[in-house]
């Protein structure tokens, strides 16, 4: 039986490095409007708002300085990560795959850790925190894993 070859839809190589000036660009603007204390209220559509009470579809005033940091840093993390290297083959598809695997576990266990020893807004915090950290975790080892085959290819 003919295996199959595998389809996963990657962005140009091009998008890698935006990716990344997007990730720290939303770290920096996280940092500094949390230092700042920036405020940019703005009315915003809300499937669900809840508040004083809990509201459905309306349309309410927010400070939305931290949606801009997520939305910066997700979409760097879609770029990033989902962006061809310059030269594909099977190690970088096993490197990618391993690494997505290990980034999961560790992301999963700073989450369980964070259940037994952040509570409150702290926990509140490392949740939100949760929804970049498995991408960045993710690049970084994937980056030194990839690095490190480099310098293997070239020394080897």
């Amino acid at each position: 039986m003919e295996e199959r070859e595998k389809k996963v839809f990657f962005l140009s190589p091009t998008y890698k490095p935006i990716g990344y000036v997007l990730i720290i660009a939303g770290l920096i603007w996280l940092f500094v409007s949390q230092q700042a204390e920036i405020v940019l209220r703005l009315p915003v559509f809300a499937l669900v708002s809840s508040f004083v009470s809990t509201k459905y579809f309306l349309i309410v005033q927010t400070n939305i300085a931290d949606e801009i940091a997520l939305i910066t840093m997700i979409m760097g993390g879609i770029f990033a990560i989902f962006s061809r290297e310059k030269h594909e083959n099977e190690k970088v598809d096993a490197i990618r795959y391993n690494s997505m695997f290990l980034a999961l576990l560790i992301n999963q266990i700073i989450l369980l850790f964070s259940v037994f020893f952040f509570y409150g807004s702290a926990f509140l915090t490392i949740v939100l925190a949760n929804l970049v950290s498995l991408s960045l975790i993710y690049l970084i080892i994937s980056r030194i894993r990839l690095h490190r085959l480099k310098q293997s290819n070239f020394s080897g």
